[in-house]
C-alpha cells in the first residue's frame, strides 16, 4: 500500500495526492510544483483537475483525460484521485482531493487531511466522492543489483545528496554538508553496499550492510516507487539483517519498513552523532501480507 502524505496547507491536499502516489515527501512535491508555476494558495487552482494530472505526469505516470462520475466503490480502478466533499460556493465547484488504492483485494482511501485521526480511511459511506481520475502506476524499472567498488562512490554520493535532500527535510543544511564527507571518506568503507543500476549503469539506488544491520537505504529522486527498495531490503534479509534505525521525523520511511515487516523496538532521542534527530530502532519480526 501507498503510504499517505500529510497536506502542510488547508489548501494542499492536491499536491500532498500527488505525492503520495509519486511517494515523494509534501516538501519535495510542493517545490516541484512551484517550479511548475503551481501553488496551493493559487485560488484559480481550487476548481480545476488539469493541474494534478501535470503534477503526475511530470514524474511519467499517467492519467485519464477526463474525469468520470463516481457510480460505486467496486467500479473504482484499483489507483485513483478521487473527489470527495464536493460543495458550490459562490456558483464554483471545490472538493478535496484524495487517493484510492486496492491492493490485493484491500480497499483503502488514503487521505491528506491533517485533522484526521487516521489518514488511511475505510469509512467509504462518509466519503461520498463525486468523480474520479483513474492513475496509471507508473512501470518499474529495469535494474540489476551489483556488489559496490571504490569506482562507483562518486555516483553514490551524488545520489545520497539528492535523496536526502528529497526525504530528510528535517535536516539542517550544515549537518549535511558536515555528513557528505564522513559517509563519502569513512562510511562506505565499513560497509557491504549492494548497488540497483539500470540501463547505461546509471546507478538507481543503494543499500549498505554491517553486522546484520542495514545501515543505508537511498533510492534515485527520480527511482521511487518501481520496487528498487523493497528489492534492496528483500536482499539485506536474505544477508541476515534484522534491525535498521530510522529517522523519527521520516514517516515516509517508517512507514515503508512497517509495511515491509519491520517494527519498532526502542526510541533515541539523538542520532548517532549526537544530533537532535531522534531514531526508532525497528526490528525485522515477518510480513503479514
Amino acid at each position: 500500500m501507498l503510504t499517505p502524505v500529510i497536506q502542510r496547507e488547508p489548501t494542499g491536499c492536491g499536491i500532498a495526492s500527488a505525492a503520495t502516489i509519486l511517494g515523494l515527501t509534501y516538501a519535495d512535491m510542493k517545490a516541484r510544483a512551484n517550479a511548475m508555476g503551481i501553488y496551493a494558495e493559487d485560488e484559480s487552482l481550487w476548481s480545476s483537475t488539469d493541474y494534478v494530472r501535470r503534477l503526475l505526469a511530470e514524474r511519467q505516470v499517467a492519467t485519464s483525460p477526463e474525469e468520470t462520475p463516481f457510480t460505486g466503490w467496486q467500479a473504482l480502478p484499483d489507483l485513483a484521485l478521487i473527489a470527495i466533499k464536493p460543495h458550490q460556493r459562490d456558483g464554483r465547484n471545490f472538493w478535496h482531493w484524495a487517493v484510492f488504492q486496492r491492493e490485493k483485494g484491500q480497499a483503502v482511501v488514503l487521505d491528506s487531511a491533517s485533522y484526521l485521526p487516521a489518514n488511511m480511511r475505510t469509512d467509504f459511506d462518509a466519503m461520498h466522492p463525486a468523480w474520479y481520475i483513474a492513475v496509471t502506476p507508473s512501470a518499474r524499472a529495469d535494474f540489476e543489483i551489483t556488489t559496490s567498488t571504490q569506482s562507483d562512490y562518486p555516483a553514490l554520493i551524488a545520489l545520497w545528496e539528492a535523496s536526502v535532500r528529497a526525504t530528510h527535510d528535517f535536516l539542517a543544511e550544515e549537518d549535511l554538508l558536515m555528513l557528505k564527507p564522513l559517509i563519502f571518506e569513512q562510511f562506505f568503507d565499513a560497509l557491504e553496499l549492494r548497488i540497483a543500476k539500470g540501463h547505461g549503469d546509471e546507478v538507481l539506488g543503494f543499500s549498505g550492510v554491517a553486522d546484520g544491520k542495514l545501515e543505508m537505504l537511498f533510492i534515485s529522486p527520480q527511482a521511487r516507487g518501481q520496487g528498487i527498495g523493497k528489492t534492496l531490503v528483500d536482499q539485506a534479509l536474505n544477508q541476515g539483517v534484522s534491525n535498521v534505525d530510522v529517522n523519527e521525523q521520516n514517516t515516509q520511511a517508517l512507514g515503508f519498513y512497517q509495511r515491509l515487516g519491520f517494527e519498532v523496538q526502542s526510541r533515541s532521542p539523538v542520532d548517532g552523532l549526537g544530533k537532535p534527530y531522534p531514531l526508532l530502532h525497528m526490528a525485522f519480526v515477518g510480513r503479514t501480507r
